[in-house]
């Protein structure tokens, strides 16, 4: 019981960690400054850096590769260990579709993906993410120009295609995006798991989409309030159908809107969202904390002044720091994929800023939560299911389905969160009409790919679903194929809504589209939660498992509202033997038993003298479970 509170608790944080949920097209031609580079210092400590890795064999995404990690059992340990965002690299050997490359590092990746496959208790545990950095012990070493891949384990992406599909769809739209291939990784050529292969954002990348010469910066930065806590009620008052209790069909909830105006205040200048706070380079930490090619201290006054063109200068001063040419790309493909783990989302994270000689521009990262995985009202069905509280999901049925609101969602406003305002580098373009026309252009070369795109889904479906048949991914083939289904009803159905919405058909603003309920799409037999992959990433059970914990250790308590519930939780992470009442019926649970036994054990002092045995439920009620001693049954 104790790791399934853990798992529980696990999941109510991460909510509020992830969530707390251009008319003037600029010409770079004067990309180069008359100071040396600081990217070109870089790429010339090792002169291998190129991007001639684009036509390397390994982003051939018509196959599946072969990465094989050739590593000693005390190498691989220090990275598979359960020691929890160790930034500890290995040293192996690696074969690359049979290439050898010696001598090179690698290290886990991930956070709470990282967790979610420490966290199992079979084999699974090891297919954590990778990241391999090939000149990590020999400077001149890369694969064919690559200093640094990525190796992503699927683990919260039960169609094993969003990262895939989003990083092509961005590269076919012109923006520079990362390259991604699948592989099957091995360890010492014992097959481990299906990986995402995807180019890491570092000196290659840079090299391959701007020039070894390009004055580049690119950032990872994060909100500082992303790892604000809000309290346990506050967060289960987001599932309370009495909140929605006078609003009907027509209308959409932003169900983190109160957390979010908590977290992310009006007064509030986050430097991760691109704002000016001021002219002091330490007001801008959790930028430099998060920089990839060791900015100088001009390069940090060149994107400070950068800042305050965007967000304090005219609009003319504005436009003439951005890139809107890949601005109107990125946002263009990223709100065709409802990707709320993201700059658009609470936690503004996932996502690289890039600098190219004071100009700005996006780079995209981390798309396995599209697809609206993180939109509350689809991880609520995903994770607590049908739940018998005052925290049922059912309240939501009052208003829009997820499905109809995020199918629908207008192109020209991406942000979950409030007002194009809140993204300054989108809002200097998108509030002129000109702008605005000049990107639904773009919007409208995107709807030019939608049979390319019905044709890369069904041919990966194909290519990869052996590799689920067997096994190697953490979904069953039921799951990746009910998936696989989902995805393909989104992708046509967003489509239709991107047509309607650029002929004027449909309204492409919040405003409109509350005006015209009548124009929206019904997307008849989509189901967002049967792609949602959130218990995945932070470990917490499934709806099947998480209710019977929930409705035994409330037992018959008359009090089901959420400040008591949320009370019963942190008083049980805090001394999980208050669950010792409920033992006989976890013991009905199959994924609780070991957590139930546990309590006695911790409550009576008999750890050692007998263990939960047992199956699945019988049929006809009850758990087929049993103790046994080491000499034999209990009786």
């Amino acid at each position: 019981m104790k790791s399934a509170y853990k798992k529980m608790t696990a999941f109510v944080t991460a909510l509020t960690l992830c969530w707390v949920m251009g008319f003037v097209s600029v010409q770079n031609t004067n990309s180069i400054k008359e100071n040396p580079a600081v990217l070109s210092a870089s790429a010339k400590n090792n002169p291998n850096i190129s991007g001639d890795y684009a036509s390397a064999p390994l982003f051939d995404d018509t196959k599946v590769h072969t990465v094989n990690f050739i590593i000693s059992d005390e190498e691989w340990e220090k990275i598979s260990a359960d020691t929890s965002e160790s930034n500890a690299y290995a040293t192996c050997n690696v074969e690359i579709d049979g290439e050898l490359f010696e001598n090179v590092a690698v290290k886990a990746k991930g956070h709470a993906s990282l967790s979610f496959t420490r966290g199992r208790k079979d084999a699974t545990s090891e297919r954590i993410g990778l990241r391999i950095k090939f000149d990590e012990n020999d400077s001149l070493t890369t694969y064919h120009g690559l200093d640094k891949l990525s190796l992503n384990n699927l683990a919260c992406d039960l169609t094993c295609m969003k990262d895939f599909t989003a990083y092509h769809m961005m590269n076919d739209m012109g923006v520079h995006a990362p390259l991604s291939s699948y592989t099957l990784v091995q360890k010492n050529g014992t097959d481990l798991a299906l990986y995402l292969a995807v180019e890491d954002i570092d000196k290659s990348f840079a090299v391959r989409n701007y020039g070894a010469d390009a004055e580049i910066d690119l950032y990872q930065p994060k909100s500082p309030v992303a790892s604000t806590q809000s309290d346990l009620a506050t967060i289960l008052q987001v599932f309370s159908g009495n909140k929605y209790a006078d609003l009907d069909k027509t209308d959409r909830v932003e169900a983190w809107a109160d957390i979010s105006a908590k977290m992310h205040p009006a007064e509030l200048k986050d430097a991760a969202c691109c704002r000016w706070i001021d002219d002091n380079p330490e007001s801008y930490q959790n930028i430099w904390d998060s920089d990839k090619l060791k900015c100088s201290e001009d390069d940090k006054k060149i994107l400070i002044e950068a800042l305050d063109k965007l967000n304090n200068s005219t609009q003319e001063e504005a436009l003439s720091v951005l890139d809107t040419d890949q601005i109107m790309r990125y946002f263009a493909v990223h709100g065709f994929m409802n990707n709320y783990d993201s700059i658009v989302g609470i936690s503004r994270h996932n996502f690289y800023l890039c600098e190219n000689n004071g100009i700005l521009s996006y780079v995209p990262w981390d798309y396995n939560e599209s697809f609206g995985g993180m939109e509350p009202q689809v991880v609520i069905r995903d994770v607590l299911g049908d739940l018998a509280l005052d925290t049922t999901p059912t309240g939501m049925d009052n208003v829009m389905s997820v499905e109809k609101d995020l199918i629908n969602m207008p192109i020209d406003n991406p942000n979950r969160i409030g007002g194009t305002d809140q993204l300054p580098m989108f809002h200097a373009w998108a509030s002129t009409e000109q702008g605005i026309a000049q990107y639904h252009q773009i919007c409208e070369e995107l709807t030019e790919l939608e049979d390319r795109y019905a044709l890369l889904t069904a041919s990966t479906k194909t290519m990869i679903a052996p590799y689920v048949a067997q096994g190697l991914t953490f979904y069953t083939e039921e799951q990746f194929q009910e998936a696989m289904h989902q995805m393909e009803l989104y992708m046509q159905y967003r489509f239709v809504s991107y047509h309607k919405q650029l002929s004027g058909e449909t309204p492409s603003t919040w405003e409109g589209q509350k005006e015209q309920p009548d124009t929206l799409i019904e997307p008849e037999g989509l189901a967002l939660y049967k792609m949602a992959t959130y218990t995945n990433a932070i470990a917490c059970p499934p709806a099947q498992v998480l209710n019977p914990i929930i409705n035994a250790y409330l037992g018959k308590d008359s009090d089901r509202s959420l400040q008591h519930f949320s009370n019963l939780i942190l008083n049980y992470f805090r001394n999980p033997v208050t669950m010792l009442p409920q033992v006989p019926v976890l013991m009905q649970v199959p994924a609780c038993r070991e957590d139930a036994v546990n309590s006695v054990h911790q409550q009576y002092g008999t750890a050692g003298m007998f263990a939960v045995q047992g199956g699945p439920p019988a049929e006809a009620g009850g758990a087929d479970a049993s103790m046994t001693a080491e000499g034999g049954n209990l009786s």
